[in-house]
């Protein structure tokens, strides 16, 4: 497990206020960030007809197979059903897998993202409290605020916290193959996706909490066009820390901070430099 660091933070914009005033976290789908690079993986290119012999052989893609093809309405029968009509297909079935894995792939990592968005978000957070190209882009230039936490507090056990990745390549997945292993190495695959980001991300420091949104609170915000929105509550106990943008109007902000249940929480300013590219963090 990754080496958590003992606070973690949030770069907000006004919508942020949320977090302090109903005590909960934005859950974020994957197709809703800036980086359309978010769970696209790079397709191995190398499936052949060995392969698909075996993949034809393999149980756990039969099942799947036949999820999808009863989902599809295509089979109406049991698997026992369709495994036995499945081995007379099987020679022209691993031809078929050969034909046609490029277009598969190919849409796979296209649509990959789509899919899971619909069952699955994130809670995104930083290691670092100071950086000014974050405080321009998420706190809206600087009139936003910073969020610390305590990582100790039980909300950041489970789902572990993953570390982000920063590599030069995508992670490598072998669609058909990948999809139909075995639950641990699945989740392997899964994790790497979820972590992996372009090294052109690296100064964000960036940390990771994936969370089913079935398992969310989910309301729709008129606010923001009747957009159906995904929360995890957060105890108060879990916010050790406040930074005020240096163009902050926090008149709201101190309201909410003024409530007994914030008293423990540690309230700074980020102030500009006065001579470097770089903010000076201030106690208030």
């Amino acid at each position: 497990m990754d080496s958590i660091p003992k606070i973690l933070y949030k770069y907000c914009n006004r919508w942020g206020i949320d977090i302090l005033q109903y005590r909960r976290l934005k859950i974020t789908p994957f197709n809703e960030f800036n980086d359309p690079f978010e769970l696209a993986p790079r397709m191995r290119p190398d499936f052949n007809i060995e392969d698909a012999r075996a993949l034809t052989r393999d149980l756990g893609f039969q099942r799947a197979l036949y999820e999808r093809t009863v989902a599809l309405g295509q089979f109406p029968g049991s698997f026992d059903a369709f495994a036995e009509m499945l081995a007379g297909m099987k020679p022209d079935l691993a031809s078929k897998l050969v034909e046609d894995h490029p277009k598969a792939a190919a849409e796979f990592r296209l649509s990959h993202m789509g899919t899971t968005s619909k069952e699955f978000g994130l809670i995104c957070l930083s290691e670092v409290p100071d950086d000014i190209l974050m405080w321009s882009h998420y706190t809206k230039g600087h009139t936003g605020f910073v969020i610390g936490f305590d990582t100790a507090n039980e909300f950041f056990a489970q789902p572990p916290v993953h570390q982000v990745d920063y590599k030069e390549e995508r992670v490598l997945m072998g669609l058909v193959a990948d999809l139909c292993e075995a639950p641990p190495r699945l989740a392997e695959i899964i994790t790497a996706l979820i972590k992996t980001k372009s090294r052109d991300w690296f100064y964000e420091r960036e940390w990771r909490q994936l969370h089913n949104l079935a398992q969310c609170l989910s309301c729709r915000d008129p606010q923001r066009g009747n957009k159906l929105v995904h929360h995890k509550v957060i105890s108060p106990a879990a916010i050790c820390e406040v930074i005020r943008g240096s163009r902050c109007d926090s008149a709201h902000l101190n309201e909410l901070l003024a409530q007994r249940e914030f008293a423990h929480v540690k309230c700074r300013r980020a102030r500009i430099h006065d001579t470097d590219f770089k903010l000076v963090l201030e106690d208030v």
